[in-house]
């Protein structure tokens, strides 16, 4: 059903949060939905002031990525990138 959820700490304060979209497809591409996402917060759950969709609403805000489907897992790379 593509319910995967991946929380990450990238140890530079930002918490990382994949999501599935739910088998729905739609949701992945729609900036009001967290589905299909890949999310990026600070460590104490705020939104990240640098995040790509500022100006596009709350929820929005937290959205790092889109158009994802069911991310299975996450992992940091050797320069820390996700």
């Amino acid at each position: 059903g593509h319910y995967a959820h991946r929380i990450l700490l990238d140890g530079a304060g930002k918490l990382w949060i994949s999501s599935g979209e739910r088998q729905k497809f739609e949701p992945a591409q729609d900036l009001t939905s967290n589905l299909g996402k890949m999310i990026r917060l600070n460590d104490d759950g705020s939104v990240a002031s640098d995040n790509p969709f500022q100006m596009q609403g709350d929820a929005a805000k937290q959205i790092w990525s889109l158009g994802h489907r069911n991310p299975l897992g996450m992992a940091l790379d050797a320069k820390k990138q996700l």
